[in-house]
């Protein structure tokens, strides 16, 4: 089942909706349903092109990317997303099994934060409710 787009929305309405990009589908279907759970709207894709698509129809608020994705590397989704004016406020949030290999931003990246897997729910679900 397809989402409608959902161009209209406050700001508000969007710091609640979360893309999780990973190509572990269970893991991120996990996430997903804990984050429904508390009260985010979840959706999940697999691959870039799959996050750029969801991210132009739905406008998230906030993408959780992970760094290594089957079609295109997760800095590659962000850099197409900041290129974009109706995504280029989306928060990204870097969320990968590798370590950091430097600063992103100084690499042009627009993450608004890196974490290496495996993170707390705890955690993640704090800087969701912190990062602006």
């Amino acid at each position: 089942m397809e989402a409608e787009p959902r161009d209209e929305l406050a700001p508000e309405d969007r710091s609640k909706r979360v893309l999780i990009v990973d190509d572990n589908v269970a893991g991120a279907e996990t996430l997903a349903m804990l984050l429904s759970m508390n009260g985010y709207e979840c959706e999940t894709a697999s691959t870039g092109r799959e996050a750029l698509a969801a991210c132009h129809q739905n406008h998230p608020g906030t993408v959780l990317l992970d760094i290594r994705l089957p079609d295109m590397s997760g800095y590659e989704v962000a850099k197409e997303l900041m290129q974009s004016p109706d995504t280029a406020s989306t928060r990204i949030i870097a969320l990968s099994g590798v370590s950091p290999d430097g600063n992103a931003e100084d690499k042009g990246y627009s993450f608004a934060y890196r974490l290496t897997k495996p993170v707390s729910f705890e955690e993640l679900e704090a800087l969701l409710e912190n990062v602006h």
